[in-house]
């Protein structure tokens, strides 16, 4: 999902605070977090599977428009995610409701009107990503996230705050919560233009993804400094490159049984057992 910087919506259920309205954003983006525990993924997840399954299912529902992605938004999220996503199976589909953008399973959901920038389909992508390689907890660990930040600071762009310098005590990508693993891959996609040898699109990123920049340390100000949070940016992506798709029923199964799952037996073996029926509610440690 997107962060609100006018009028977004949850993380995926996705609202991903893509551009934060004027001074509160000016004011997030310059605040520093407090430390490892504040942006840290809880080892304590509450789930909602069927929730998850549900909004997977209507990824595509009440839709005016679907189309696949265009040459040029494959061109900028293959050197990113690599063969760590089916490209194939993703739609972006203009919607009437959950359009913050939002992603849902394979489907990117935009507003009628919305433009979709490459910060923007970075991010969703990356929650494409996460529901292929990992299933569809990370719905779940984004409404959380954004409902406490709602109540804990008043704002659910609380959820997506972390900056490329808080990488540096973050062992892995998923020690992280949703909608900040989404924030920090537009993080490297946005560092990758401040280090293109044309001056021009290094200016054009600076002016067009201001609100990402700004939580960056300044190459010109500090380029050692830079350079060193690239590395852990770096480091984050090179995980999710390395991850590979899950099959359907392995997306399926994560929902019922959670990340440990148990051997699935041949359809023909008498000693399966049939599925259990979908759970409502989970907490997984």
């Amino acid at each position: 999902m997107s962060k609100v910087l006018s009028s977004k919506v949850p993380y995926s259920i996705e609202a991903r605070g893509q551009r934060a309205e004027g001074a509160e954003m000016g004011g997030r983006a310059k605040k520093s977090l407090e430390g490892p525990s504040s942006y840290r993924r809880s080892q304590v997840q509450v789930r909602f599977p069927v929730l998850e399954q549900t909004f997977v299912q209507l990824g595509g529902a009440f839709a005016s428009k679907s189309r696949p992605l265009t040459p040029h938004e494959l061109a900028t999220a293959r050197p990113i995610f690599g063969s760590s996503i089916v490209y194939d199976a993703v739609r972006v589909v203009k919607g009437y409701f959950a359009n913050a953008p939002t992603t849902l399973g394979n489907h990117v959901r935009i507003s009628l009107e919305s433009r979709f920038d490459d910060a923007t389909l970075v991010h969703e992508l990356t929650h494409v990503w996460q529901y292929q390689t990992h299933g569809t907890g990370y719905i779940s660990n984004s409404m959380c996230a954004q409902i406490a930040g709602a109540i804990g600071t008043g704002s659910r762009n609380a959820a997506y705050e972390i900056h490329p310098s808080d990488l540096r005590t973050v062992r892995s990508l998923m020690e992280l919560s949703a909608e900040r693993q989404a924030r920090t891959v537009e993080h490297y996609f946005v560092s990758t233009l401040l280090r293109h040898p044309d001056e021009k699109v290094r200016e054009r990123a600076r002016t067009q993804y201001w609100y990402l920049v700004v939580e960056m340390t300044d190459p010109k100000a500090d380029p050692a400094k830079f350079e060193a949070e690239f590395a852990d940016l770096q480091r984050m992506v090179d995980e999710i490159r390395a991850a590979r798709p899950l099959r359907a029923a392995e997306i399926y199964q994560e929902s019922l049984y959670g990340p440990v799952q148990p051997r699935v037996l041949d359809a023909s073996d008498p000693r399966r057992e049939p599925p259990p029926v979908m759970p409502m509610f989970r907490i997984e440690f």
